[in-house]
């Protein structure tokens, strides 16, 4: 029998990051445990006693790994920043619009053919690499299970993921960017993998080497992964988490989590630096709320409370489980009226101006304006004392309709969309309800 995963070593605390970025900092710990993978399970050494620094990265490839973390964090939290920071001026660009116009007639109009006009764009980006369309985690996840996806971690599709998700977050579609960003930093990693420079030799001649040829692919994209979603939420100990989730139920040794964490932290360090220096916004949570908890709980409060927290969890779950029945129907109606697998471009950019139109139609019928704001206005709004008072439960109702529906359409559309964000606001809608 093999042993079982090395034990968790820490540097003590006066080594600080010295201790992590230093290779010569290493101890012989235990033997070493399974490393990410099957790859790992069929090296012959995958036990053995070579050294390890004290985060328990193998000290050959310890620096360049830590390097190219860094630059995978860095990068990646720029293009977080950037894709935010452009969905701020389509919507400042939108606003001005509206501030042109007087009448209600005028304002539908002009918002249907810019949401037409952005989902069309969002299309036509996709042209630039296919692999971008959807979220990309399934994918990701089995590439890290050592399935070939040719194409599919490229420069190409990078660019393609990144204007096809800024653009659908323009058109005002009810996705997210937690997958697509997940795919945008195994991208990331995997282009800076196959990064390639040339240096000049004492004798005059150039010589073309990879500095990071040796360094764990699969650990890579799995810290991509932590990345993408500390990117997104400001929240390194959920990438971490979120990687470990989509991985499960293999199990890695510590330096992959090490890895994970040091390089969502970095993501998200960049991400809140670029708003807090270049925008002065500082650091602001996803949603905020005023609701103050009991002062003085008793027994039966929480008895009474974890009561109604199953029987809403239960109620969550089913209507989880209806939501997904409910996307496979939309995803095999939208495959249908793309002509899969003949599929014509002309007929997918008619496809996503009709749906920009509809969707227009259905805000505009309803004319609740919490359908016209971003995730975080919304859970904000949702998670504040006046709700009630605000919204009646045959209004809450609505909106939930409307954003069932037009969040199980947007999911199977031909662009880059997550659904992450438009679940945490379905699970808020639920709950205000119940």
């Amino acid at each position: 029998l093999k042993p079982g995963p090395r034990p968790c070593h820490f540097p003590p605390m006066r080594a600080g990051l010295k201790a992590f970025f230093s290779p010569a900092s290493t101890l012989l710990g235990t033997s070493r445990g399974p490393s990410a993978l099957a790859t790992s399970l069929n090296r012959g050494d995958s036990f053995d006693e070579s050294p390890h620094d004290a985060w328990g990265f193998d000290a050959s490839t310890g620096m360049p790994f830590r390097i190219l973390l860094v630059l995978l964090a860095i990068f990646s939290g720029t293009i977080s920043f950037a894709v935010d920071r452009i969905n701020q001026l389509i919507g400042g660009l939108r606003i001005s619009f509206h501030a042109a116009l007087d009448d209600q007639f005028s304002e539908f109009v002009v918002e249907a053919i810019f949401d037409a006009v952005m989902l069309v764009l969002a299309r036509l980006a996709t042209e630039i690499g296919p692999a971008a369309m959807g979220s990309g985690i399934p994918e990701v996840k089995c590439i890290l299970s050592q399935v070939a996806f040719p194409k599919f971690l490229t420069f190409k599709v990078l660019v393609a993921k990144f204007l096809g998700l800024t653009l659908a977050l323009g058109g005002n579609l009810p996705v997210g960017k937690e997958g697509p960003f997940v795919h945008i930093a195994a991208c990331v990693g995997q282009i800076l993998l196959r990064a390639r420079m040339r240096i000049r030799m004492p004798s005059g001649a150039s010589k073309l080497i990879w500095p990071f040829m040796d360094v764990p692919r699969e650990e890579t994209l799995l810290a991509a992964v932590a990345v993408g979603v500390g990117a997104t939420f400001s929240a390194p100990i959920a990438g971490v988490l979120f990687a470990l989730e989509l991985m499960m139920p293999r199990l890695y040794d510590t330096s992959s989590y090490s890895a994970c964490f040091f390089a969502s932290t970095i993501g998200t360090l960049t991400f809140m630096a670029l708003n807090m220096f270049l925008f002065k916004s500082g650091i602001k949570p996803l949603f905020n709320s005023d609701v103050k908890p009991i002062t003085n709980p008793s027994l039966i409060n929480d008895l009474v409370l974890m009561v109604i927290c199953i029987i809403l969890g239960g109620l969550c779950g089913a209507l989880g489980s209806i939501f997904v029945h409910f996307n496979f129907k939309a995803n095999m109606f939208i495959r249908k009226l793309r002509g899969v697998p003949n599929v014509s471009l002309k007929r997918d950019m008619l496809l996503m101006a009709s749906i920009a139109i509809i969707f227009n139609l259905m805000k505009g019928l309803v004319g609740v304006p919490l359908l016209l704001k971003g995730v975080g206005p919304v859970l904000t709004e949702l998670f504040s004392k006046e709700a009630e008072q605000e919204h009646s439960i045959n209004q809450l109702a609505l909106i939930l309709f409307m954003l069932w529906v037009q969040t199980g359409i947007s999911l199977a559309l031909p662009i880059p969309a997550g659904c992450v964000a438009p679940s945490l606001v379905l699970g808020a809608v639920v709950g205000r309800l119940f």
